[in-house]
């Protein structure tokens, strides 16, 4: 991989390496990689919240369907 001699060289390790890497990209890119990792983030944290919506929905129909069995 491209960055590994790269880390070696300036001797970056552990938790160091991710913001080294997006750093190192957002400069490669002019800064357009920044704009792109902000918008998967916002995507992320949407997909996140409508996961969290149905999940909710399906555990209160569930519950719904048991109370109406048990009567």
């Amino acid at each position: 991989m491209i960055f590994c001699s790269l880390f070696r060289e300036k001797k970056i390790i552990g938790n160091a390496i991710t913001p080294f890497m997006l750093e190192r990209v957002k400069e490669l890119t002019g800064g357009s990689s920044l704009e792109a990792n902000i918008a998967l983030v916002k995507n992320n944290a949407r997909l996140g919240a409508e996961v969290a919506v149905a999940l909710s929905n399906l555990q209160h129909k569930e519950k719904n369907r048991m109370r109406r069995s048990a009567l």
